[in-house]
């Protein structure tokens, strides 16, 4: 699929976006304009059988539409609860929502950066094919380079340890940089930031001289 002819999502209030969300076998990719005699707004959905359909809004939202109308996503099953690519499944859509859809919680530090999916991974099953089945439950997707996107030879299922020695280094705690010298009760000089509002050296001279 190509994204160089992306329709431009309404700007009305009340237009609501569905990228990146799932509903069944199917998630939502991209915006595809308006259909029917109301102007409905319609989606284009990956399904997990690896082909793409244009679905009207309302059809998702009342769990009219949840597959492609393929037999394929029955064979591969991923969608049963029971089935062992259900946990692959999950962090697929979950990829792709914290990539595309903005009301994600943890789009910020996701699309908003500019991380994004490799077209390839559209397909479900390409996307195991090139992953394998997450080893554990513990396991989950990690990029090795963390400003880079998901696509294949910058993904690994990882554990929780191994995802936090590869965490992107967090900004140092900003402190004030400024001291200032203050003299005690007790002929003591301290040092203090200005912020902290100290008059006494330790808590000691704090009880004694604070009555």
């Amino acid at each position: 699929m190509s994204y160089d002819n992306v329709i431009a999502l309404p700007t009305s209030l009340n237009f609501k976006n569905l990228i990146g969300q799932r509903f069944g076998a199917l998630i939502v990719i991209e915006f595809a304009g308006r259909t029917g005699k109301y102007r409905e707004p319609a989606w284009r959905c990956a399904c997990a059988c690896g082909t793409s359909v244009v679905v009207a809004g309302h059809s998702l939202k009342r769990k009219l539409t949840r597959s492609c109308g393929n037999n394929v996503h029955k064979q591969l099953g991923a969608t049963s609860p029971n089935h062992p690519l259900r946990r692959v499944y999950t962090i697929w859509c979950a990829m792709w929502q914290r990539c595309t859809d903005k009301g994600a919680i943890n789009y910020e530090r996701y699309g908003a950066r500019g991380i994004t999916v490799c077209v390839e991974w559209e397909d479900f099953k390409t996307f195991v094919s090139n992953m394998g089945p997450c080893p554990s439950r513990s396991h989950s997707l990690d990029r090795i380079n963390n400003d880079g996107n998901y696509e294949p030879g910058n993904c690994r299922w990882a554990t929780p340890r191994e995802q936090a020695a590869n965490r992107r280094p967090r900004s140092p705690m900003r402190r004030p940089s400024i001291k200032v010298f203050k003299t005690c009760h007790c002929g003591i000089t301290f040092t203090s930031y200005p912020k902290k509002q100290r008059q006494y050296c330790s808590r000691k001279c704090q009880w004694l001289y604070s009555k």
